[in-house]
């Protein structure tokens, strides 16, 4: 059985202040981030010294996430709680202060590349978990009606953050000011998402449970006994495995197969950055539209849109193929989170997003692991093909349906708890997506069932088994 459910707009939503006051900090935030995207390279390479430039950046993007995983798979196979406004201040805080102390190391020559690897990876210890709050505590701010178009604004802010304000003014902070500044910089936007946090986030309301073991369930309990769930975050998790050999086979393509100078790569992620920034605005035109049809569609768009790549002979053929893989993937994040949102109860949310984060975060440094092999093997043009072709094999995988399936989410219910708050871990109820991991407050807290919430929602025999 489906239901549909009425959803408020973007403008709706928006109204809410306390919610336009943190996605204000967040999205100033993301632009931060896709700045420093830009400059951290230049600045390795201005670091370096004798060490292998290459290998400096790939251990500069790769070592500071392997802790923040770590954590999130703690919180995701076990029982244990936390405190999603509390993480969030945390993570800012300390990258705040790090990222500024490594602008000063930077400014007085004494950065060196393992001190800047420390300095990130310290950092970044909560990053994980504070993505995931971030959402968590935005969609607390609203209705149920009002979460489908809060998922749909934060892919917005992504696309337009990271990639296109961020790194085009990052790119041009850098040339102009350095790559040290462009740091200090991002340490300011991580300060602002704190304040914003801090004022924007309704102080606790009632008693606060001090247990940190109140769920009944770890998510990896939750996701496996849920077939629809583990369906949908098989389909993810490959999705973004073979997302990273079109990665780095990219830029090999643009500067060998095209022989075109490697300032073609930045017009050619711009071209993307813009294609998501309008598919994730489209988000707010979807909302009646059936989830699963739609996510369907953008898997086999993504899929063109690769084979795409592998037929352009010119930059402005790769323009146009990539200019449409972001348009197609633009509202995917927002879709999928909404989706995973109608397969659990409150209650559940917390430990499933968070192993479903660091799960998902695994695929991209293995997809980067077989990009190389890959590439030396078969070709940037053959690797294309190669991956759309698995890429479209993943539908059959979310299409299939089940002969008998039942729904489990009543099994373990949520131990009854009148007054919690946007502070209370636990027994919370988190309202998902990107931000993932806490609970946010049984005053939003609904019946179980398949027509809970999202713009159509699905039971899990609506999934292949």
């Amino acid at each position: 059985m489906t239901v549909a459910v009425q959803h408020d707009s973007y403008w709706q939503v928006l109204r809410t202040k306390r919610l336009a006051a943190f996605l204000t900090g967040d999205t100033v935030a993301k632009i931060g981030d896709g700045m420093a995207f830009i400059a951290l390279p230049i600045l390795v390479l201005q670091i370096h010294g004798d060490f292998s430039a290459a290998l400096a950046i790939s251990l500069v993007f790769a070592i500071p996430f392997l802790i923040p995983t770590g954590i999130s798979l703690f919180y995701g196979l076990s029982r244990y709680r936390y405190i999603p406004k509390t993480v969030v201040l945390a993570d800012t805080a300390f990258r705040s202060a790090l990222l500024t102390l490594a602008a000063v190391l930077a400014w007085t020559e004494q950065l060196t590349v393992w001190s800047l690897i420390a300095l990130l990876t310290v950092s970044s210890f909560l990053r994980l978990l504070s993505s995931s709050g971030q959402r968590l505590l935005a969609l607390g701010l609203v209705e149920k009606q009002g979460q489908y178009s809060v998922n749909g604004i934060l892919g917005t802010t992504d696309s337009m953050g990271l990639f296109i304000i961020g790194p085009a003014v990052g790119g041009m902070l850098a040339a102009t000011a350095g790559p040290a500044f462009v740091l200090a910089v991002n340490g300011g936007t991580s300060f602002l998402l704190l304040l914003t946090t801090l004022f924007s986030i309704p102080a606790a309301r009632g008693p606060v449970q001090k247990s940190r073991r109140e769920s009944p369930s770890s998510g990896l309990q939750i996701l496996t006994r849920n077939p629809a769930a583990v369906r949908l975050f098989l389909l993810i998790f490959f999705f973004n495995l073979f997302y990273g050999p079109v990665e780095v086979a990219l830029p090999l393509f643009i500067t060998g197969d095209l022989a075109e100078p490697a300032t073609a790569l930045g017009l050619v992620w711009t071209c993307f950055g813009i294609g998501a920034f309008i598919g994730a605005f489209a988000v707010n035109f979807l909302r009646k539209a059936p989830q699963l049809a739609v996510i369907t569609a953008i898997v086999a768009g993504w899929a063109l849109c690769v084979i795409g790549l592998g037929l352009a002979t010119t930059v402005t053929g790769t323009c146009a193929a990539f200019f449409f893989g972001g348009l197609v993937f633009g509202p995917f994040t927002a879709l999928v989170y909404s989706m995973l949102q109608s397969f659990l109860q409150d209650h559940e949310q917390q430990p499933a997003f968070t192993l479903w984060a660091a799960g998902l975060t695994l695929a991209s440094p293995l997809g980067l692991g077989i990009a190389g092999p890959l590439i030396s093997t078969a070709s940037p043009r053959t690797t294309f093909f190669i991956c759309a072709a698995i890429t479209a094999a993943l539908i059959p995988l979310f299409l299939i349906r089940p002969r008998k399936t039942t729904d489990t989410r009543t099994k373990n219910p949520p131990p009854p708890n009148p007054a919690i708050s946007v502070d209370s871990a636990p027994s919370a109820t988190p309202d998902a997506a990107a931000r993932t991991l806490t609970g946010l407050g049984d005053a939003h807290s609904t019946p179980p069932g398949p027509e809970r919430r999202g713009l159509r929602t699905f039971r899990a025999d609506d999934f292949g088994k």
